[in-house]
Protein backbone atom coordinates (compact mmCIF):
# COMPACT_ATOMS: atom_id res chain seq x y z
CA UNK A 1 0.00 0.00 0.00
CA UNK A 2 2.97 2.51 0.77
CA UNK A 3 4.84 1.60 -2.32
CA UNK A 4 1.50 2.11 -4.51
CA UNK A 5 0.72 5.44 -2.31
CA UNK A 6 4.00 7.05 -2.66
CA UNK A 7 6.20 5.65 -5.12
CA UNK A 8 4.06 4.77 -8.12
CA UNK A 9 3.15 5.85 -10.28
CA UNK A 10 6.36 8.23 -10.46
CA UNK A 11 6.06 12.07 -11.11
CA UNK A 12 7.06 13.46 -14.49
CA UNK A 13 10.66 14.41 -14.14
CA UNK A 14 10.79 15.78 -17.34
CA UNK A 15 10.08 19.21 -15.67
CA UNK A 16 13.93 19.05 -13.84
CA UNK A 17 16.00 21.41 -14.99
CA UNK A 18 13.58 22.61 -17.57
CA UNK A 19 14.05 25.88 -19.28
CA UNK A 20 11.62 27.61 -16.85
CA UNK A 21 13.09 26.20 -13.79
CA UNK A 22 16.74 27.16 -14.82
CA UNK A 23 15.53 30.78 -15.48
CA UNK A 24 13.82 31.01 -11.87
CA UNK A 25 17.30 29.87 -10.23
CA UNK A 26 18.91 32.36 -12.31
CA UNK A 27 16.46 34.97 -11.24
CA UNK A 28 17.14 34.12 -7.35
CA UNK A 29 21.24 33.39 -7.96
CA UNK A 30 20.68 37.21 -9.13
CA UNK A 31 18.66 38.36 -6.12
CA UNK A 32 20.58 36.80 -3.57
CA UNK A 33 24.38 38.64 -4.92
CA UNK A 34 24.98 41.14 -2.17
CA UNK A 35 27.62 43.81 -2.64
CA UNK A 36 28.72 44.24 0.92
CA UNK A 37 31.23 46.87 0.04
CA UNK A 38 30.92 48.38 -3.76
CA UNK A 39 34.35 50.09 -4.84
CA UNK A 40 36.13 51.05 -8.21
CA UNK A 41 37.18 47.63 -9.27
CA UNK A 42 33.45 47.14 -10.43
CA UNK A 43 33.05 46.51 -13.29
CA UNK A 44 35.99 44.34 -13.89
CA UNK A 45 37.94 46.11 -16.88
CA UNK A 46 41.90 45.73 -17.90
CA UNK A 47 44.97 43.09 -16.16
CA UNK A 48 42.64 41.19 -13.72
CA UNK A 49 43.67 37.98 -11.81
CA UNK A 50 41.35 35.42 -10.50
CA UNK A 51 42.20 33.54 -7.33
CA UNK A 52 40.09 30.71 -6.04
CA UNK A 53 39.87 28.88 -3.45
CA UNK A 54 38.50 25.49 -4.76
CA UNK A 55 35.77 23.71 -3.20
CA UNK A 56 36.65 20.79 -0.93
CA UNK A 57 33.95 19.06 -3.25
CA UNK A 58 36.23 20.01 -6.21
CA UNK A 59 39.04 17.58 -6.44
CA UNK A 60 40.18 19.11 -10.17
CA UNK A 61 40.95 15.61 -10.79
CA UNK A 62 38.01 15.47 -13.43
CA UNK A 63 38.47 18.86 -14.82
CA UNK A 64 41.57 18.69 -17.56
CA UNK A 65 42.06 22.19 -17.81
CA UNK A 66 42.69 22.31 -14.02
CA UNK A 67 39.93 25.29 -13.60
CA UNK A 68 36.46 25.15 -11.36
CA UNK A 69 33.15 26.28 -12.90
CA UNK A 70 33.83 29.58 -11.15
CA UNK A 71 36.79 30.27 -12.98
CA UNK A 72 35.61 28.54 -16.10
CA UNK A 73 32.86 31.39 -16.49
CA UNK A 74 35.72 34.07 -15.90
CA UNK A 75 37.69 32.55 -18.29
CA UNK A 76 35.33 32.58 -20.87
CA UNK A 77 33.82 36.08 -20.44
CA UNK A 78 37.65 37.42 -19.78
CA UNK A 79 39.93 35.09 -21.65
CA UNK A 80 43.03 37.34 -20.79
CA UNK A 81 42.16 36.97 -17.26
CA UNK A 82 44.84 34.98 -15.17
CA UNK A 83 43.20 32.18 -13.18
CA UNK A 84 44.83 30.54 -10.36
CA UNK A 85 42.88 27.56 -8.46
CA UNK A 86 44.19 26.67 -5.25
CA UNK A 87 42.97 23.05 -4.12
CA UNK A 88 44.78 23.71 -0.71
CA UNK A 89 44.79 26.34 2.10
CA UNK A 90 47.89 27.56 1.08
CA UNK A 91 48.50 30.15 -1.39
CA UNK A 92 51.66 28.79 -3.70
CA UNK A 93 54.17 30.91 -5.60
CA UNK A 94 51.90 30.94 -9.03
CA UNK A 95 49.25 33.01 -6.85
CA UNK A 96 51.30 35.78 -4.63
CA UNK A 97 52.97 36.08 -8.35
CA UNK A 98 49.52 36.46 -9.98
CA UNK A 99 47.98 38.65 -7.01
CA UNK A 100 51.55 40.99 -7.26
CA UNK A 101 50.74 41.74 -10.79
CA UNK A 102 47.23 41.87 -11.37
CA UNK A 103 45.68 45.18 -11.79
CA UNK A 104 42.71 43.92 -10.15
CA UNK A 105 42.65 40.88 -8.12
CA UNK A 106 39.07 38.52 -7.86
CA UNK A 107 39.97 36.52 -4.88
CA UNK A 108 36.83 33.86 -4.41
CA UNK A 109 37.06 31.99 -0.88
CA UNK A 110 34.57 29.27 0.57
CA UNK A 111 34.55 29.50 4.34
CA UNK A 112 37.82 30.67 5.31
CA UNK A 113 36.80 31.73 8.69
CA UNK A 114 36.69 28.40 9.68
CA UNK A 115 40.35 27.31 8.51
CA UNK A 116 43.30 29.47 9.85
CA UNK A 117 45.60 28.40 7.20
CA UNK A 118 42.98 29.61 4.81
CA UNK A 119 42.23 32.70 6.02
CA UNK A 120 46.18 33.71 6.20
CA UNK A 121 46.80 32.61 2.77
CA UNK A 122 43.67 35.15 1.77
CA UNK A 123 45.61 37.73 3.48
CA UNK A 124 48.50 37.16 2.09
CA UNK A 125 46.64 37.40 -1.84
CA UNK A 126 44.68 40.21 -0.13
CA UNK A 127 47.98 42.36 0.86
CA UNK A 128 49.79 41.03 -2.37
CA UNK A 129 47.20 42.92 -4.86
CA UNK A 130 46.85 46.45 -6.06
CA UNK A 131 43.18 46.63 -6.29
CA UNK A 132 40.69 43.61 -5.20
CA UNK A 133 37.83 42.06 -4.91
CA UNK A 134 36.68 39.65 -2.45
CA UNK A 135 33.81 37.42 -3.59
CA UNK A 136 32.45 35.19 -0.60
CA UNK A 137 30.77 31.55 -2.19
CA UNK A 138 28.97 29.98 0.16
CA UNK A 139 28.38 32.07 3.51
CA UNK A 140 29.04 35.81 3.91
CA UNK A 141 31.34 35.57 7.21
CA UNK A 142 34.56 35.21 5.15
CA UNK A 143 33.87 39.21 4.81
CA UNK A 144 34.57 40.06 8.33
CA UNK A 145 37.44 38.23 8.60
CA UNK A 146 38.97 39.45 5.65
CA UNK A 147 38.03 43.05 6.02
CA UNK A 148 41.29 44.41 3.48
CA UNK A 149 39.42 44.29 0.40
CA UNK A 150 38.42 46.97 -1.83
CA UNK A 151 35.05 45.47 -2.93
CA UNK A 152 33.32 43.01 -1.42
CA UNK A 153 30.68 40.65 -2.84
CA UNK A 154 28.51 38.02 -1.40
CA UNK A 155 26.83 35.01 -3.13
CA UNK A 156 25.30 33.01 0.16
CA UNK A 157 25.98 29.87 -2.45
CA UNK A 158 28.15 27.93 -4.95
CA UNK A 159 25.69 26.52 -6.79
CA UNK A 160 26.11 27.06 -11.06
CA UNK A 161 23.29 30.02 -10.74
CA UNK A 162 25.33 31.64 -8.15
CA UNK A 163 28.98 31.16 -9.74
CA UNK A 164 26.99 32.22 -12.75
CA UNK A 165 24.98 34.95 -11.17
CA UNK A 166 28.57 36.61 -9.58
CA UNK A 167 30.61 37.02 -12.75
CA UNK A 168 27.50 38.88 -14.10
CA UNK A 169 27.74 41.35 -11.22
CA UNK A 170 31.63 41.15 -11.76
CA UNK A 171 31.26 42.60 -15.09
CA UNK A 172 28.11 44.60 -14.88
CA UNK A 173 25.91 42.91 -16.21
CA UNK A 174 23.25 43.73 -13.23
CA UNK A 175 24.21 45.44 -9.98
CA UNK A 176 23.14 43.18 -7.08
CA UNK A 177 20.68 44.49 -5.03
CA UNK A 178 20.66 41.61 -2.29
CA UNK A 179 20.82 41.63 1.09
CA UNK A 180 21.99 39.07 3.76
CA UNK A 181 20.15 37.47 6.45
CA UNK A 182 22.64 37.92 8.60
CA UNK A 183 25.14 40.64 9.97
CA UNK A 184 28.76 40.19 9.28
CA UNK A 185 30.99 41.34 11.74
CA UNK A 186 34.83 42.20 11.44
CA UNK A 187 36.48 39.27 13.76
Amino acid sequence: AFKARYLLPRADRSVVACAEHQALAAEAARAGVTLLRPGAALPLSGPTGVIEFASALDSGIGEVDGLTSFSRLIRERLPEAGVCVLHGDQADSEALALAARAGTLVLAVRNAHLKAERLEAARQLLNAAQRTVLVCLRNPYDAGALAGADTVLCTCGDSMPSLQAAVAALLGDFTPTGRLPVEVKPL
